[in-house]
């Protein structure tokens, strides 16, 4: 079936309308192409770039990888830990998320409690008894801080960063000296 041209089309007749404006409306010159098709497409086009676009940035925005160590000794994984964060290799949300991981193994491996199960409440509710008073509020501050960057999205700094590393360290050496409250 072919198609008759643009120019053999005939035009319909512009009625004035009651305002005086012309009617512009008629019929379309193709009746199997909508309308719209060319902004359709440009539309579809300006989706694709914007979602590669996002997807591209995303993709950059991932920090370098620090792998999740559970095995051997959980201050010798710390140490690695620290001296990929320290190289660049590691952003210092990554570290304080691994960090927060590995305090929790080791606190579950110490105490027998199934500490990476439990929020930072619970753990803190039940390891009173099994812990110094040293420990105890170094444990909450370090946790209560690990959470603050995982669930808050706080994004602590290189002070921040080396203070997690040592306080991990000392409760992982278990050198946190007691500390007791006389009331």
């Amino acid at each position: 079936m072919a198609l008759p041209s643009l120019a053999a089309l005939p035009l319909p007749a512009l009625a004035p309308t009651t305002s005086g404006i012309l009617e512009l409306r008629g019929a379309l010159a193709d009746p199997l192409s909508p309308p719209f098709a060319l902004t359709l497409a440009l539309l579809t086009v300006a989706a694709g770039l914007t979602l590669a676009r996002l997807l591209y940035s995303r993709v950059r925005r991932l920090p370098a990888l620090l792998p999740a160590d559970g095995a051997g000794d959980p201050a010798l994984t710390l140490g690695r830990y620290a001296a990929r964060y320290r190289l660049g290799d590691a952003s210092a949300e990554l570290l304080c998320l691994r960090i927060a991981e590995l305090v929790r193994g080791a606190l579950a491996l110490r105490t027998g409690l199934p500490a990476s199960r439990l929020t930072t409440d619970e753990l803190l509710g039940r390891v009173p008894e099994l812990l110094g008073a040293g420990e105890l509020v170094a444990l909450r501050r370090l946790l209560s801080f690990c959470d603050r960057v995982k669930f808050a999205g706080h994004g602590p700094d290189a002070g921040e960063a080396e203070w997690a590393i040592e306080t991990a360290g000392e409760l992982l050496a278990g050198k946190k000296e007691e500390r007791r409250e006389v009331s």
